[in-house]
């Protein structure tokens, strides 16, 4: 729909009239922003918000891959403790960024970045061509956009220290490229882990679209031991030395709390939610009346032993 001022007020009159009840039902919603077909000239732009834990993954990037097409996917987060990683993937899966918004106080700053940032793409359809045989990672680029940098790994021959690498994309629907020469890189330390830990998540998603486990273990603890990886097969442990306790102690064992995200509450998740009523009087007045009701029931079956005695 054109957005005017007709369209603006039938969307806050929408708004204005939801009621919130249930759980996090991302699917539907989802499903219903990735309907439709693709409309020449436009770049549709679709905007995933959400302060739940989204909990079926799966289900939700095998519909972005399959209803994607020509949009973009960004991703907010709000909240103390939403799905992060799920957020993550689907704006990787989606084309877009994922924006963490913590504090409710920052809603504002981050929502107005945000849509400046969808106005005002700098590159899209982005697209790396290199002189010779590369693994890249990401293999599928985002657009990139004013102020916001866009990083890439690429896995090269040894012997590949020359040429250029061409950037491809459109500038304001227009094409565009760039040259970049090799012969200038310099090796840096800490690059091939980079690209190590970007194959390795690349394989586990993979393995979630089907890939075999079996041969998806194999490579990713491959590259996990090459790199020095922690990754869901590959572990590193430090051994201590050390001792840490007089000989001859005893070793005692000990609870620990675990500590919540930061907004959240321990009567919240486990005890009682929070409502408009007293639940916790209530709770002790119904257990009193429940006492009171087992202690006549006790008294009233003596006086029935009495008698029939």
């Amino acid at each position: 729909m054109p957005v005017d001022p007709a369209t603006v007020a039938q969307a806050r009159r929408f708004v204005a009239g939801l009621r919130a009840r249930g759980g996090t039902e991302m699917l539907p919603a989802l499903t219903a922003a990735l309907a439709g077909e693709a409309s020449a000239g436009v770049l549709r732009q679709v905007v995933f918000l959400t302060d739940g834990a989204v909990g079926n993954e799966d289900a939700l990037f095998a519909l972005i891959r399959a209803r994607l097409g020509d949009r973009r996917l960004y991703t907010v987060g709000i909240g103390p403790a939403p799905n992060a990683w799920f957020m993550q993937k689907a704006a990787q899966e989606g084309r877009g960024t994922y924006t963490f918004i913590g504090d409710v106080r920052e809603t504002a700053t981050k929502m107005t970045a945000l849509f400046r940032k969808l106005e005002s793409p700098v590159l899209t359809d982005l697209a790396v061509e290199w002189p010779s045989t590369a693994e890249i990672w990401p293999a599928r680029l985002p657009d990139l956009f004013a102020g916001e940098p866009l990083s890439m790994t690429a896995a090269l021959p040894a012997d590949a220290r020359s040429g250029d690498v061409v950037v491809r994309g459109r500038l304001d629907g227009a094409p565009w490229s760039a040259r970049l020469p090799l012969a200038g890189a310099v090796p840096q330390a800490g690059v091939g882990a980079l690209w190590g830990r970007a194959k390795i998540d690349s394989l586990m998603d993979a393995m979630r679209h089907g890939a075999p486990e079996d041969a998806t273990r194999a490579e990713v603890v491959r590259v996990a031991l090459a790199h020095r990886l922690v990754s869901r097969y590959t572990s590193l442990v430090a051994v201590d030395a050390t001792p840490s306790a007089p000989p001859g102690s005893v070793a005692a064992a000990s609870r620990i709390a675990l500590p919540l995200p930061e907004g959240l509450s321990h009567e919240a998740i486990l005890g009682v939610p929070q409502t408009a009523t007293p639940m916790p009087a209530l709770l002790a007045g119904g257990a009193a009346a429940l006492l009171a009701a087992l202690a006549l029931l006790v008294v009233l079956r003596r006086r029935e032993v009495e008698i029939g005695g």
